[in-house]
Formats: C-alpha cells, sequence, structure tokens
C-alpha cells in the first residue's frame, strides 16, 4: 500500500488503534501532539522540520493528536490520545503553514481532519507529505536548515547531502491504474490495467509484474485480442494465468501525467469454465522502471465497484 492509499484509508479506528496497539513511529509515519490545542513555537518548528524530511526523503504521514513516547526499546510509539479541541481551527492553521514553513514549497500536501464523531468539533488530523522531486526543501519558522528523515526522527542535512539534492534531477513516479472496466457481466468484462507516471521525469525501461486472484486471468490476447500488449509480455519461467511480467525497451517511453495501457485481465477465455459472478479483484504488483526503485503494492476493487461500471459503460 502506497502513502496515498494508507492516507485516504486513516480514520478514528486507526487512530484509536495505533495507541491500543503501542505502533511504533518509522520511516514514514510520525506522531504528534500539539500545546493548548494550537501551535505554538516548538510545534511550528516540528512541523516545519516534517515538511523539509519527509519531502527531502521518501514521503510520509503525520498523524496529529497522538502522544508518542519512548518504550523499554527506546523507540517512539503511540501511547496516549490527545484530541484538538477546535480541530476547524486547527486544520486552518495546517493549511496556512504548510505554504510558510519550508522553502520552496512541497507540491501535493494534504490535510484531513478526523472527528471524534459526526458532530463533534474535536478529533486528530492526518497530513500527508509527499517524497519531492524538487528539492531540496528548507525548514523555516526560524530553522532555516534542511532535514531528512531517518529510522523515526529527522536529522539535519550533512553537506555532501546537500550537494547531491541540489544536483538531483526530477524523477518518474510510476503506479499501475485501472483505466477502464467494460462489458455487460461475468462472461465479458474486461478490465484494462496500465501505468501512469505521475512524476515530473520521463519514465524509461517500464516494468510491471501483477499478480491477480482466481477466477481473475491475465488476458492472453492482449490488448486488442491479437496478443498485442501495452508493454511486450516478459516470460520468467513462473508464469501462470494469474501471474505474468511485462516489460518495456529503450524504446518504451512513458510521458509525465500521462496513461500507458499495459494489458487486459478477464475473467473467462475459451475453454475455460464460465463465472456467473463477478468477484473482488485483489489485484498484488511489482512496478519499476530506470531511475525508480522498485515498488510493491495492491489495487482491491469489490465486486460491487465492477458491476458499478458495468453498469454505466
Amino acid at each position: 500500500m502506497n502513502l496515498n492509499d494508507f492516507f485516504e484509508k486513516l480514520d478514528l479506528s486507526s487512530v484509536t488503534k495505533f495507541v491500543d496497539e503501542k505502533h511504533q513511529e518509522d520511516l514514514f509515519l510520525d506522531f504528534k501532539t500539539v500545546s493548548d490545542n494550537h501551535f505554538n513555537k516548538d510545534d511550528k518548528k516540528n512541523f516545519a522540520k516534517a515538511l523539509s524530511g519527509f519531502a527531502n526523503s521518501a514521503g510520509g504521514i503525520i498523524v496529529w493528536g497522538v502522544d508518542a513516547r519512548k518504550n523499554e526499546t527506546g523507540i517512539d510509539c503511540a501511547c496516549d490520545l490527545k484530541p484538538i479541541d477546535n480541530l476547524g481551527r486547527f486544520m486552518s492553521q495546517l493549511n496556512s503553514f504548510t505554504g510558510e514553513f519550508v522553502n520552496p514549497l512541497v507540491d501535493g500536501v494534504l490535510h484531513k481532519s478526523i472527528p471524534l464523531d459526526g458532530a463533534s468539533i474535536s478529533g486528530f488530523a492526518v497530513s500527508l507529505i509527499p517524497e519531492s522531486d524538487s528539492g531540496p526543501h528548507m525548514a523555516m519558522a526560524g530553522e532555516f536548515r534542511y532535514y531528512k528523515r531517518s529510522g523515526d526522527s529527522f536529522y539535519k542535512l550533512e553537506h555532501h547531502d546537500l550537494e547531491d539534492m541540489f544536483g538531483r534531477r526530477p524523477k518518474p513516479i510510476l503506479e499501475p491504474e485501472i483505466q477502464k472496466i467494460t462489458g455487460k457481466n461475468a462472461e465479458n468484462v474486461k478490465i484494462i490495467l496500465g501505468i501512469r507516471n505521475k512524476g515530473r521525469e520521463v519514465a524509461k525501461f517500464p516494468f510491471l509484474s501483477i499478480n491477480v486472484n482466481t477466477p481473475y486471468r491475465v488476458f492472453t490476447y492482449g490488448l486488442d485480442g491479437n496478443g498485442h500488449h501495452g508493454l511486450p509480455y516478459v516470460f520468467q519461467g513462473t508464469d501462470s494465468p494469474q501471474n505474468k511480467n511485462f516489460g518495456g525497451d529503450y524504446n518504451t517511453v512513458i510521458y509525465p501525467e500521462t496513461f500507458y495501457a499495459v494489458t487486459v485481465l478477464t475473467l473467462n477465455e475459451p475453454f475455460s469454465p464460465k463465472i456467473e459472478q463477478i468477484p473482488d479483484l485483489q489485484l498484488n504488483y511489482l512496478i519499476a522502471c530506470e531511475g525508480m526503485k522498485p515498488r510493491e503494492g495492491q489495487i482491491s476493487i469489490s465486486s460491487h465497484e465492477i458491476n458499478e461500471q458495468l453498469n454505466t459503460s
């Protein structure tokens, strides 16, 4: 699961569970409280460090309103809930300070509130700070330093780190994406799977390995029914109807903010058992390209969501 998916799924039960299970802070997760339910001088500096540190590293999430302290092994973990009284005012401050506390501005920062209940003005907040390819980013709010995330803490960047980051080029960021679901029923449903480049650099040598749950399978005959896949099929000896790999060569590029169709998922092919009802889809993937670290994840789509799209296609 990537950071965006994790951010979207966080709710009140997730926050409570962090404390119940003494969840540890890590490379991508940080817990913070605020003094008297608003930002004091130290809170502003901590937020500035987080904006700088997460953006200069691999991105991360802050859960506001959870107190974290060191456990017996010396690792910070969630230990108590400290709900924010005036959640509306706090969200307003978060949005305002996001643009003030880091330089240059970090693109794609998101915040959301999690009320204690539907009518409550108290609760928690969550901030998503993505990895940036336009850094390094300096923490402001009186800090005027560059930070990075390492383990469960933020550290000042050394001179050699800054030299490397100032020379860093934009990177491609590839994510698998369901582009379209067509058909009328389980017998002829087709799910078009592809890759979207969400980065600011052209993606070269893209690679996508997928594994779907039965009775789903990768359509043998490609995107057009004639065996032509968007990315060439790469046989690795362990393939099956549910597990296939696709990869491009130096002629295959995916431009920023564009979608590249790869293959089609189906439930039925000639000579296969007929499926009457559409099941949930679970798709595990490994995706990579030149200049991007391989990343694993999962896409889940319920049968209800698939049926809804079929009815409107």
